[in-house]
């Protein structure tokens, strides 16, 4: 385990190939994060000059936070015992998601240029060549405007209990879907919704959509 704080002269953690635990914090300086194989749990947070977080394959890393990452484009693509994703403050970070079969909780705050296609395609993909469905649970998405998350991607996730959107990242139209929503989303428990206010104070929800009454299954509105 390794707790790195407030090294401003820091710029690079070196090849680390038996790490488990990684945590850094305010290193001004810090750019790379280099070869961590081993890596099982990675908190990186308030670092403006990282731009890589280790290479493009973490073969048992289970949890991984980023926040507060200024010029953070991309992390790695292919973590396929990902259990736990959490990330908040990223302007700059793209999203590019390949593989995260184990994924079961993720949360995304203030990530303006998230797109969610690449997720998309990863889990069809699982789903018509492996012939399973995603284990995610629970996914929160907000304050996120490029992510327009919606029903093709909800679709996908057959596993979800607890769901929170807003309308700046949600685009869950057309209204005439709340009698499939149960079939799709069988296990959903929670949902949250919340109403964000533009400049001239318009809801963009609008009215109360009628989908919101299909799911008889919540227990959490």
């Amino acid at each position: 385990s390794l707790k790195i704080w407030n090294c401003d002269g820091l710029n690079k953690i070196g090849d680390l190939p038996a790490l488990k635990s990684l945590t850094v914090c305010r290193c001004e300086r810090l750019t790379t994060l280099a070869n961590m194989p081993a890596l099982e749990l990675c908190d990186v947070s308030l670092c403006p000059r990282l731009e890589q977080v280790s290479d493009d394959h973490m073969p048992t890393l289970m949890r991984l936070k980023l926040w507060g990452l200024d010029i953070l484009k991309l992390h790695p693509t292919h973590l396929p015992s990902l259990e736990e994703l959490v990330v908040l403050y990223l302007p700059n970070w793209e999203s590019t998601f390949t593989s995260m079969p184990c994924l079961r909780e993720t949360l995304f705050y203030k990530c303006p240029m998230m797109q969610t296609e690449g997720w998309i395609y990863a889990l069809s993909e699982l789903a018509g060549h492996e012939g399973q469905a995603t284990q995610l649970q629970r996914l929160s998405v907000w304050n996120c405007p490029s992510a327009k998350l919606g029903w093709k991607l909800l679709e996908q996730l057959p596993n979800l209990i607890e769901l929170g959107l807003d309308s700046e990242s949600a685009v869950l139209l057309p209204y005439s879907l709340p009698s499939r929503i149960s079939t799709f989303l069988p296990s959903l428990e929670t949902l949250q919704l919340r109403d964000n206010t533009n400049v001239d104070e318009k809801v963009k929800w609008g009215r109360v959509p009628q989908w919101l009454w299909g799911p008889s299954q919540l227990e959490y509105l």
